[in-house]
């Protein structure tokens, strides 16, 4: 999602931000995954940067460093 996306549904009142999905993913948790302009947006929107997931990871950006490492060592093998 865009950060675009992101405001005008925030703007309509889409406000649930930490609702997990089905599978016990958070927004934020996602975005974490592939790093990118919306894990600011989500912890500016007041996102609960200190709730664990419960899916047995350590923390949000435990999450983020991983998706960085493996982006970097795919940049590397290039």
């Amino acid at each position: 999602m865009s950060v675009y996306a992101a405001d005008e549904l925030w703007a309509c009142g889409l406000c649930a931000i930490d609702l997990p999905n089905t599978l016990g993913c958070t927004p934020l948790l996602i975005a974490c995954g592939t790093p990118n302009e919306m894990i600011s947006w989500y912890i500016d929107k007041g996102a609960r940067v200190l709730d664990f997931p419960r899916l047995g990871i350590r923390s949000y950006l435990h999450v983020a460093a991983t998706a960085l490492q493996f982006r970097n060592s795919i940049i590397d093998r290039k």
